[in-house]
C-alpha cells in the first residue's frame, strides 16, 4: 500500500516533492537504493548527493517515476530470480532507448513501461491477459504485450530478436521500424549495462 500511495503521488501531474520526499523517506529501503542509484558510476557525479529532496530534483519527475516503478517491481518479484527483474529492466530501457532512436512519436515512458511489464506474467505466475486487465496500461501496451500486436509490438520483437541473437529477426523488424542495426545495438548495450546498476542497488 506504501509502494503504491508513492506511485500515486508520483503520477500526480502537478507533483509535490516535499509530499513525495515524506512517502519515500518512510521506507528505508527506497532512500538507500535511491541515493546508491544517483551516486552511482552510472551518472558520474563529482559531488555525491545526500539528500533525497536532491535526488528527487536531479532525477525529475520522469526518472524519479521510473526508478519508483522499479522499486514496485522488484517487491512484486522478491521470490524471483534477479535475472527476470534484470530482463525486464534492460527491455524498459531499450525499448524507450529504441523509440528516441526512431524518433518515433509514442510517448518514451510508455515504451519504457511496455518493456517493463513484458515479463510480468512469468514474475507473478499469472496470464499475461489477466495482469494487463489489472494494470494502468493503455490499450496500445495491452495488445502489445498480450498479443505482439500493433505499433508497440515491433519493439519488443526487436528486443526478443536481440536476446535470443536471432540476427535476421533482428535485421527485419529493424528495417520496420526504420532503425540502423548499429543503434539497436547500442540500444541494447545501454538497457543491459543501465540493468546492472539498479539489480546491483
Amino acid at each position: 500500500m506504501h509502494m503504491l500511495q508513492i506511485m500515486a503521488e508520483a503520477n500526480k501531474e502537478d507533483v509535490d516533492f516535499a509530499h513525495l520526499e515524506k512517502l519515500i523517506t518512510r521506507d528505508v529501503a527506497i532512500p538507500y537504493k535511491l541515493l546508491r542509484y544517483i551516486n552511482s558510476a552510472y551518472f558520474r557525479r563529482v559531488a555525491e548527493v545526500s539528500s533525497i529532496r536532491q535526488a528527487i530534483c536531479l532525477l525529475g519527475v520522469k526518472g524519479t517515476k521510473q526508478f519508483l516503478s522499479l522499486m514496485v517491481l522488484a517487491r512484486m518479484a522478491h521470490t524471483k530470480p534477479d535475472e527476470l527483474i534484470r530482463i525486464s529492466i534492460a527491455r524498459a530501457r531499450f525499448c524507450e532507448l529504441a523509440g528516441k532512436k526512431q524518433r518515433s512519436a509514442i510517448d518514451p515512458s510508455t515504451l519504457f513501461m511496455l518493456g517493463l511489464f513484458s515479463l510480468i506474467d512469468a514474475i507473478l505466475d499469472d496470464s499475461m491477459e489477466n495482469l494487463v486487465e489489472q494494470l494502468p496500461l493503455g490499450d496500445a501496451v495491452r495488445q502489445a504485450l498480450t498479443a505482439g500486436e500493433g505499433a508497440l509490438g515491433n519493439y519488443l520483437a526487436l528486443v526478443t530478436c536481440y536476446e535470443r541473437g536471432d540476427w535476421e529477426g533482428v535485421s527485419t523488424v529493424a528495417a520496420a521500424l526504420g532503425m540502423e542495426e548499429q543503434d539497436t545495438a547500442h540500444c541494447y548495450e545501454e538497457g543491459v549495462a543501465w540493468a546492472d546498476t539498479i539489480v546491483n542497488l
